[in-house]
């Protein structure tokens, strides 16, 4: 019985052996093959990354010029409130055609793309802000005119009385040199 039993013993032991044997056939073939796949998927792998890559550039750069064109555009916005500081060195006529000029200039969607709103909202706060101060530079003016005519008409009546007095002075001197003479 104990002969059985050590057969039985070294044949399990020489399966095993076998075993291993072709496992390590199958691991090394295994091995090879997943090396040569890998042979296969790293071109196509790079190919995807480089794809990605060239996406995400694109990308970038898309949101680089969009941001480039929306700063421009912002630019051209802030020119209207430039506006309103050139406005006070202006006279009442050259603010009225710069007003004009304003009010004449069409916002398109060409220029101003997805900021069309706000420049439209911008042309409209600038244009109410120079009109106001042409309200206020005309009443000034006028105000100045006005004071100046008062000016020129309490001077002219000065000279007036001026030449007046002196018609009296000279009628009294002649008077009292007739009343001599007499």
């Amino acid at each position: 019985i104990r002969e059985a039993r050590y057969k039985v013993h070294h044949i399990i032991k020489a399966f095993k052996a076998s075993q291993k044997e072709d496992l390590a056939t199958v691991e090394g073939g295994g091995d090879t093959l997943t090396a040569e796949f890998f042979e296969l998927e790293n071109p196509i792998h790079a190919q995807i990354e480089a794809e990605e890559k060239r996406k995400t550039e694109e990308k970038a750069e898309k949101e680089r010029e969009k941001a480039e064109r929306l700063t421009n555009i912002r630019a051209k916005i802030s020119c209207f409130t430039q506006f309103i500081r050139m406005a006070a060195a202006f006279d009442s006529l050259a603010l009225t055609e710069h007003i004009a000029k304003i009010e004449a200039g069409q916002l398109t969607a060409t220029d101003y793309a997805e900021l069309l709103p706000e420049a439209a909202t911008a042309k409209t706060d600038v244009l109410t802000t120079l009109k106001a101060q042409l309200s206020a530079l005309v009443e000034k003016e006028a105000n100045d005119k006005r004071l100046e005519d008062e000016r020129v008409e309490t001077t002219r009546k000065a000279a007036l009385q001026g030449r007046v007095d002196a018609i009296n002075r000279v009628s009294i001197n002649c008077a009292s040199i007739q009343c001599w003479d007499e």
